[in-house]
This record gives C-alpha cells, structure tokens and sequence, in this order.
C-alpha cells in the first residue's frame, strides 16, 4: 500500500466518524487494547539477519495485528459501512502479511488480485512465528552492484509507520 492509498483510507475512514465525535471513548473499556498490546509486543520482538529482514518481520506483525483489529470490531459489529471497511482492512492485511511471509521463505511478491480471485482469509496465520533472535547469519546485507541507470525506488507502502510508536497506527 502507498503512502498515498494509506491517507486516501485515512480520508475515507475520518468521513465515517460521527460529526463531533472524539478520538476516544471516555469511560469505556477499549475493546482493541488486547490486540494492540499483542501486535506491539510481537513488532518489538521481530528480529531478522539484517535490517530488510527485521523490517519483514516487524510488518508481517504490524498486518497481522491490524486484521486482529479488524476482527475485534467484525465481532462487536456497528455501523455496517464501517464493518465493510473492517472486513476489506482484514483481508488487505492478511494479504500483505502472507506476501512478507512469502519474500522470508525465498519466494516472490505474486501479482495483484483480480476481482475473480477468492479474497483472502480474515484471520491471520500464526505460523511461522516472529523470530526472536537472529540465526547466524551475516551481520550486515551483501552490497549490490550499481545498475547502470537508476530507477526510481518503489513506493514504500509502508512509509510513515513509526515502529516505536504504534499508538498513531492508522491500519
């Protein structure tokens, strides 16, 4: 997801709030606690071999959190609009998890969804876990060689997330 797919959701989910509600519930208990107190956890323990290999762990948590999210509000129902989103929210994120669980076992990104393809599932695998410390791999990534021509970068779908600070996560 790019960083701008992610403020378009953002938009679309503000426009879903209630005129003048607040951010947060006062005096209620926040039903999501659990699962976000579980993906930070799991986020901060994610370990790899080098650093693309820690960032791969740490998102693959980052999304499957966000699914248990998703599934806290489908189990609690609410504004069918909003459930909607939670349900394509799941299913987006368990995508991108297996994807990242995918590139870790030596395979490739597959491509896009078509509307035939059967949508993902909502709950997100458990297996493999997170590694929590690094094999004995080389400490740092192999440098590659220059490409003639410069490309431009992929977007990082994932620019903006502040790994520390999982208390602003939009997903």
């Amino acid at each position: 997801m790019t960083s701008e797919m992610q403020r378009k959701e953002i938009a679309e989910l503000e426009a879903l709030l209630p005129a003048g509600s607040s951010q947060t519930s006062a005096g209620r208990e926040n039903p999501y606690a659990q699962a976000v107190s579980q993906m930070h956890e799991r986020m901060m323990a994610a370990t790899g071999a080098n650093p693309s290999e820690t960032w791969m762990r740490k998102m693959i948590e980052h999304h499957r959190g966000g699914a248990e999210m998703s599934n806290v509000l489908l189990g609690l129902g609410g504004d069918p609009r909003v459930l909607e989103k939670a349900r394509m929210t799941a299913q987006k994120q368990t995508q991108e998890a297996n994807e990242l669980e995918q590139m870790l076992q030596g395979g490739g990104v597959p491509a896009p969804a078509t509307s035939n393809d059967a949508p993902a599932p909502t709950t997100p695998a458990r297996e493999p876990q997170a590694k929590t410390q690094p094999e004995a791999k080389a400490e740092t990534e192999t440098p590659k060689a220059p490409a003639k021509t410069p490309e431009a970068p992929p977007a990082d779908p994932h620019a903006g997330h502040d790994m520390g600070n999982m208390s602003n996560m939009s997903h």
